[in-house]
């Protein structure tokens, strides 16, 4: 089978105004192969997993931006300060929500299997420790052939699509950049939601993707919500999805 590696980018950006912030969506496709061109039967979609924060350059003095649970927190040298205990949780959940109500809105034709229902299956099949062990293991070794047929098996799908979060905020406070912004300390905020397709049959990989969503933030502007730019990466992905 003919396999393409595609790093593709639209060409074309969808500006959003949001308040005082303007967001601009970006759909990229960066992996398919010739089984991914048309993708029928049932699919089943895990939870959202947490890819990571990252925060870039270091900024001098804390912008504050929305989270999904519990009061705004602070952007600082560290990073972004999350909403509690449980690190990426709170924002894991509420963009693994948002990707399933778009899903819905915007491929109502699809037939999906959402994660509760998966992993519901997947326990009652007696599978659970297999689950878990191939999610601890997914950023590092991939999907394994061998589990995934037998997720195939149980769940009674075809397809199986692993979403990932990742939030980026870039801060830019170096005295040229500054200069430039009449005094105004800015950071790039930008969330990314990835999905990875695999052929439960075959058990491989056959289509990887990615919708981002990025808006500049300074110290006179509000950002916007969290779930707005979810929303926004959500759909960039789907609108690439096969």
């Amino acid at each position: 089978m003919k396999k393409t590696l595609l790093f593709i980018s639209l060409a074309a950006f969808t500006l959003t105004a949001c308040g005082t912030s303007t967001i601009i969506r970006r759909a990229e496709v960066s992996y398919k192969t010739d089984a991914s061109s048309a993708l029928g039967g049932r699919w089943a979609v895990f939870s959202m997993m947490a890819a990571g924060v990252s925060s870039l350059n270091n900024s001098q003095g804390p912008l504050t931006i929305p989270t999904p649970r519990g009061p705004s927190q602070k952007v600082s040298d560290s990073g972004v300060k999350l909403p509690d205990k449980n690190s990426l949780e709170g924002f894991r959940h509420q963009a693994n929500d948002i990707l399933l109500a778009k899903l819905k809105q915007k491929r109502p034709a699809l037939d999906i299997l959402p994660p509760k229902q998966a992993q519901s299956i997947i326990s009652q099949a007696g599978l659970g420790a297999e689950y878990l062990q191939f999610l601890g293991k997914y950023d590092y070794l991939g999907g394994n052939p061998e589990f995934l047929k037998k997720l195939g098996r149980v769940l009674e799908c075809r397809y199986l699509m692993i979403p990932q979060l990742v939030i980026i905020l870039n801060s830019n406070d170096n005295a040229i950049y500054i200069a430039w912004r009449f005094g105004r300390k800015s950071a790039d905020y930008s969330i990314s939601i990835m999905g990875q397709v695999w052929d439960l049959a075959a058990g491989k990989l056959i289509w990887s993707g990615r919708g981002s969503s990025s808006t500049v933030v300074n110290s006179y502007k509000n950002p916007p919500p969290f779930g707005r730019l979810a929303g926004e990466a959500a759909e960039a992905l789907i609108s690439i999805l096969p």
